[in-house]
């Protein structure tokens, strides 16, 4: 079980409750903590010649992890946000590599656009199990928000200050698409707009504009948050908001 360094936690704590369920399964654990010094070394010595089963990581496929499936080993990749923000380490993938994301949509995205990547599985989002739940009565929070944020306009300032005026052009058509029809994803988007213009892309290029102007997608989760926020305190409820 391979720790990567990340601001999030949650991954961190994601890999050990996943090895604890494996060892109680009757498995051989290790683990590898990318915040921990040396933790270099210790890959290493653990992946050199080694007889693993399955190497697992978050949100990320090693550079150079061909050490890691030698013999019969699968690199596993557990993945929690939509490819196309891990666009150069999908890339990497080759030999016996599992991708597992937590959404449909994005299994079936990799499946398609991404073919480097042997096997695509789908494990739904979990989380933990708490022995003592609080009764709803009790709580101290009626609605609370959690999560990753930023103004909308912040973000599209600093976006459009850097990139080229025709990303900008491409990224405000697809942004306006999906304001239209908030269901509708990047990909969805993308797709739409390229048909309108009668425009057809094979598959390896319309991965590679997916990531080129991915930033609509970032906008977009922002604004939306902003929405939903918006509309609780609108309507007169308390809102808690942490992250």
């Amino acid at each position: 079980m391979i720790i990567s360094k990340s601001r999030y936690d949650a991954l961190a704590g994601y890999i050990n409750c996943l090895g604890d369920e494996f060892e109680k399964m009757g498995y051989e654990v290790d683990y590898v903590d990318g915040r921990e010094p040396g933790h270099d070394n210790k890959l290493y010595e653990y992946s050199y010649n080694n007889e693993y089963l399955a190497v697992i990581a978050c949100n990320v496929i090693l550079t150079g992890y061909d050490k890691l499936v030698l013999k019969n080993s699968i690199f596993c990749c557990l993945l929690f946000d939509h490819p196309i923000y891990h666009y150069e380490r999908i890339k990497s993938a080759f030999g016996k590599t599992l991708v597992i994301p937590c959404d449909m949509k994005n299994a079936e995205y990799i499946a398609r656009y991404c073919p480097n990547v042997e096997s695509v599985g789908f494990v739904p989002l979990s989380g933990n199990y708490l022995e003592d739940i609080v009764p709803y009565k009790q709580r101290e929070y009626d609605i609370v928000f959690t999560g990753s944020y930023k103004k909308p306009e912040e973000l599209y300032n600093d976006y459009s200050a850097k990139a080229s005026d025709s990303d900008v052009a491409i990224v405000n058509i697809l942004i306006d698409i999906m304001k239209e029809n908030v269901a509708l994803t990047l990909q969805e988007a993308l797709l739409l707009f390229l048909s309108r213009q009668k425009i057809e892309l094979p598959d390896k290029e319309f991965h590679k504009l997916m990531f080129q102007i991915r930033f609509a997608d970032t906008y977009m989760k922002a604004w939306l948050r902003e929405q939903v926020v918006r509309a609780i305190v609108d309507s007169g409820h308390t809102i808690h908001i942490f992250g």
